[in-house]
């Protein structure tokens, strides 16, 4: 499916977005050094990613008034940021017993975003409308 020019930013975050998911669901059984060293790694992508994208997305996609199934689904991802911020502190705190559950929430939500979310905002805005949203939201 041919993504609008205005969502692709978002769509290549979520790229990196499912390959951190990947690497967090196959860290669960790597020693605690190792998980160390990842989100060492990691963390400006990470940060990116949890903070800079997740704002985008709530100051400008989740504002719209599309219809009911919308509003819901967005409350739900939004929802899902809030958790999953808490869940990023707490490993980057080496809270790591949630490390697979937290890579697997990334990605459920990575591919709800990409299945769902878009498709609704392509259906529901054209072109214009969807770049002058995103344009606001990067100023």
């Amino acid at each position: 499916m041919k993504r609008s020019q205005a969502l692709i930013p978002l769509s290549l975050d979520h790229q990196v977005s499912l390959m951190l998911a990947k690497q967090c669901k196959n860290l669960a059984t790597a020693s605690r050094a190792e998980k160390i060293q990842f989100f060492s790694d990691t963390q400006i992508q990470f940060e990116d990613l949890i903070y800079q994208h997740f704002y985008l997305e709530e100051s400008t996609l989740f504002t719209l008034q599309i219809d009911v199934s919308f509003s819901q689904l967005c409350q739900l991802l939004k929802q899902e940021h809030r958790q999953m911020i808490v869940d990023y502190e707490g490993l980057l705190q080496g809270n790591f017993s949630n490390i697979q559950a937290f890579g697997q929430m990334l990605y459920d939500h990575t591919r709800k975003e990409e299945r769902l979310l878009f498709p609704m905002l392509e259906k529901a805005c054209t072109p214009t409308q969807l770049e002058t949203l995103m344009n606001s939201g990067s100023n």
